[in-house]
């Protein structure tokens, strides 16, 4: 199964006898079948006919549409969700305040072990600011806050070890140099991981207990996505600091700073390779969420 990433502008998608039709005025016409695609990207300035969407949720393929800005992210997965009382569950433990509260502790403390990991394997010793923060997040009356601090404390460390490369600090929209584009690119491709997996356990993933107003996003996708994404830091650092991706595979536009096509040509089968082992962990993320929310729900009946 692969990913069809459509990230230039004046493609248009429609069918033809039944199979994807993919269309540019200037790179000519492709079918494709649906058996071989798990799922469409597009970016702004791709025009999709609504057939081409029905006929994605009936093959079961997710479509991801994203802009410029945070909030231009649209995902379309189809409703394959279990049958089950689950989601009642879930909505009963998220509406608890303490429960919720208790599990977004849980969640920032898995996101400081996973940049702790991220700062040993790259050899970086962790700053006594980081460390204090760290230890305040499970006593802190602002959670969100005191991650904000701990991880912000995280990234001036990585900048130790990615300086050659113009990263200095975490700035997502718009990217401004090659390691901050990774890694917004990496995280926005890990959310169809995410849904797939969070759906077919049958989560609500736009129900959060921490990210929970404010974003345009799946909250609950963005709560459990802060477990492995120490996986994806890494993975990107470890892209520069090998050789495999360099600041020649950039270019700055409008937009910020993006891959240039030989740096699309590069990166995108290394991801897709990375994938198919970060797929895993993601599928067993979500198993454990829903573990453990069935399981505080037996104590708290208890």
């Amino acid at each position: 199964m692969s990913t069809l990433v459509l990230d230039t502008q004046a493609y248009q998608l429609s069918l033809q006898q039944g199979l994807l039709r993919c269309h540019h005025p200037e790179k000519g016409t492709r079918l494709l079948p649906w058996n071989g695609l798990s799922q469409i990207m597009m970016a702004k300035g791709v025009t999709v006919e609504s057939e081409v969407l029905l006929k994605a949720a009936e093959q079961g393929v997710g479509v991801v549409l994203f802009g410029q800005r945070i909030k231009q992210l649209a995902c379309l997965y189809p409703l394959k969700v279990p049958a089950d009382n689950f989601r009642l569950h879930q909505y009963a433990m998220f509406s608890d305040k303490s429960m919720t509260k208790k599990l977004a502790t849980l969640l920032m403390l898995g996101r400081m072990q996973g940049q702790k990991k991220t700062l040993c394997k790259l050899e970086i010793a962790p700053s006594a600011e980081w460390r204090y923060q760290a230890t305040q997040l499970p006593l802190t009356d602002n959670l969100m806050l005191t991650e904000a601090r701990m991880t912000a404390q995280y990234w001036q460390l990585l900048a130790t070890r990615l300086t050659a490369f113009g990263f200095s600090h975490r700035e997502r929209q718009p990217p401004c140099d090659p390691v901050n584009a990774l890694v917004s690119l990496t995280s926005t491709l890990e959310d169809p991981l995410y849904a797939k997996a969070l759906l077919g356990q049958g989560f609500d993933i736009g129900l959060g207990f921490h990210h929970s107003t404010g974003y345009y996003r799946h909250s609950l996708l963005l709560d459990i996505k802060e477990l492995t994404r120490h996986d994806l830091e890494y993975w990107v650092a470890g892209l520069f600091l090998s050789g495999q991706i360099t600041t020649a595979h950039f270019h700055h536009t409008e937009q910020g700073c993006r891959l240039t096509a030989q740096g699309q040509q590069v990166f995108y089968p290394l991801w897709f390779s990375f994938c198919r082992q970060h797929k895993k962990r993601v599928h067993k993320w979500a198993i454990k969420a829903k573990r453990l929310l069935l399981q505080q729900g037996i104590k708290d009946a208890a």
